[in-house]
C-alpha cells in the first residue's frame, strides 16, 4: 500500500474499451517508477493505447507487463490511458 498513488479502472462489460486513471499525490524526487497492472482486459485482443502514440498491444502482455508511470515533476499528477481493442 503505498497512499502517494491512487488508481482505478473501469472496463466495459464486452472488453472493447478500458479506462485507468492513476494519481500522485506528491511528487517524489528520486523516487522509483511505479508500475500498474490493468486487469479484465481480453487477453487475446489487441488495443491501441492513444496516450502511448497510439501504441498497439495485446490485453495479455498489458495485464502481464503493465504499465510505467510517468513520474514528471510536480505534485498532484494525474495520468488517464485509455486502452480500445482494434
Amino acid at each position: 500500500h503505498d497512499s502517494n498513488y491512487f488508481a482505478f479502472q473501469l472496463v466495459s462489460k464486452d472488453k472493447s474499451r478500458a479506462q485507468i486513471t492513476m494519481m500522485r499525490v506528491l511528487h517524489d524526487p528520486n523516487g522509483e517508477f511505479k508500475r500498474l497492472y490493468p486487469r479484465g482486459l481480453d487477453a487475446d485482443a489487441v488495443y491501441e493505447i492513444p496516450e502511448l502514440d497510439n501504441r498497439r498491444l495485446s490485453g495479455a502482455t498489458i495485464m502481464n507487463a503493465g504499465l510505467l508511470f510517468r513520474d514528471p515533476w510536480g505534485d498532484f499528477y494525474t495520468m488517464v490511458y485509455h486502452f480500445n481493442r482494434v
